[in-house]
Protein backbone atom coordinates (compact mmCIF):
# COMPACT_ATOMS: atom_id res chain seq x y z
CA UNK A 1 0.00 0.00 0.00
CA UNK A 2 1.37 3.52 -0.83
CA UNK A 3 0.38 6.64 0.75
CA UNK A 4 0.39 9.50 -1.96
CA UNK A 5 0.69 12.44 0.13
CA UNK A 6 -1.10 14.87 -2.48
CA UNK A 7 -4.25 12.67 -1.96
CA UNK A 8 -3.20 10.71 1.46
CA UNK A 9 -5.10 7.98 0.16
CA UNK A 10 -4.25 4.57 -1.35
CA UNK A 11 -1.95 2.32 0.61
CA UNK A 12 1.54 2.03 2.17
CA UNK A 13 4.03 -0.81 2.62
CA UNK A 14 4.65 0.43 6.21
CA UNK A 15 1.02 1.63 7.80
CA UNK A 16 3.16 1.26 11.26
CA UNK A 17 4.68 3.98 10.85
CA UNK A 18 1.51 6.33 9.62
CA UNK A 19 1.47 9.02 12.52
CA UNK A 20 -1.95 9.91 14.22
CA UNK A 21 -2.17 13.31 12.04
CA UNK A 22 -2.00 11.68 9.03
CA UNK A 23 -4.50 9.23 10.06
CA UNK A 24 -6.65 11.90 11.25
CA UNK A 25 -6.23 14.08 8.19
CA UNK A 26 -6.36 11.68 5.67
CA UNK A 27 -10.30 10.54 7.12
CA UNK A 28 -11.15 14.30 6.72
CA UNK A 29 -10.94 13.68 3.16
CA UNK A 30 -13.90 11.39 2.80
CA UNK A 31 -15.57 7.89 3.16
CA UNK A 32 -12.90 5.16 4.12
CA UNK A 33 -12.87 1.32 4.87
CA UNK A 34 -9.75 0.86 7.60
CA UNK A 35 -8.98 -2.14 8.17
CA UNK A 36 -7.23 -3.20 11.88
CA UNK A 37 -6.40 -5.50 14.31
CA UNK A 38 -8.43 -5.30 16.92
CA UNK A 39 -6.90 -4.85 21.15
CA UNK A 40 -8.47 -8.90 21.65
CA UNK A 41 -6.54 -9.82 17.95
CA UNK A 42 -9.44 -9.93 15.84
CA UNK A 43 -9.49 -8.31 12.42
CA UNK A 44 -12.16 -5.91 11.77
CA UNK A 45 -12.87 -3.61 8.95
CA UNK A 46 -14.54 -0.19 9.80
CA UNK A 47 -16.65 2.03 7.20
CA UNK A 48 -15.67 5.54 8.49
CA UNK A 49 -14.80 8.92 8.33
CA UNK A 50 -13.97 12.70 10.01
CA UNK A 51 -15.48 14.58 7.49
CA UNK A 52 -17.92 16.46 8.67
CA UNK A 53 -19.90 16.20 5.00
CA UNK A 54 -20.79 12.57 6.09
CA UNK A 55 -21.63 13.08 10.09
CA UNK A 56 -24.84 14.11 11.24
CA UNK A 57 -24.71 17.83 12.26
CA UNK A 58 -24.75 17.43 15.81
CA UNK A 59 -21.89 14.85 15.89
CA UNK A 60 -19.69 17.37 14.47
CA UNK A 61 -20.19 19.73 17.06
CA UNK A 62 -19.73 16.86 19.43
CA UNK A 63 -15.94 16.49 18.03
CA UNK A 64 -14.92 19.56 18.26
CA UNK A 65 -16.22 20.16 21.84
CA UNK A 66 -14.22 17.06 22.72
CA UNK A 67 -11.20 17.99 20.56
CA UNK A 68 -10.42 20.88 23.34
CA UNK A 69 -10.01 17.31 26.11
CA UNK A 70 -6.14 16.23 26.29
CA UNK A 71 -6.06 13.78 22.90
CA UNK A 72 -4.73 9.97 23.59
CA UNK A 73 -1.85 9.89 21.00
CA UNK A 74 -2.43 6.69 20.40
CA UNK A 75 -5.94 6.32 19.12
CA UNK A 76 -7.99 7.75 16.91
CA UNK A 77 -12.13 8.04 17.29
CA UNK A 78 -14.33 8.09 14.17
CA UNK A 79 -17.55 8.18 12.63
CA UNK A 80 -18.63 4.47 11.42
CA UNK A 81 -21.05 5.06 8.55
CA UNK A 82 -22.62 1.44 9.03
CA UNK A 83 -24.26 1.92 13.00
CA UNK A 84 -23.80 5.97 13.12
CA UNK A 85 -21.67 5.83 16.24
CA UNK A 86 -18.47 7.20 17.07
CA UNK A 87 -15.78 4.24 17.13
CA UNK A 88 -12.08 4.44 17.77
CA UNK A 89 -8.85 2.09 16.68
CA UNK A 90 -5.00 1.89 17.58
CA UNK A 91 -3.19 3.81 15.24
CA UNK A 92 -0.27 1.32 15.04
CA UNK A 93 -3.27 -1.40 14.47
CA UNK A 94 -4.20 -0.33 10.84
CA UNK A 95 -3.35 -2.70 8.35
CA UNK A 96 -5.09 -0.59 5.19
CA UNK A 97 -6.42 2.48 4.69
CA UNK A 98 -8.82 2.46 1.47
CA UNK A 99 -11.26 5.53 -0.22
CA UNK A 100 -14.35 4.29 -0.99
CA UNK A 101 -16.20 6.35 -3.90
CA UNK A 102 -19.72 6.93 -3.94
Amino acid sequence: MTLSRGAMVATRTNLKSLTRQEVEMTLKRGKFLVDFTKVNGDQRKLLCTLSQKFMPKAEFNVSRATAKRQQNTETLSVWDLESESWKSFRINSVKSLEQVND
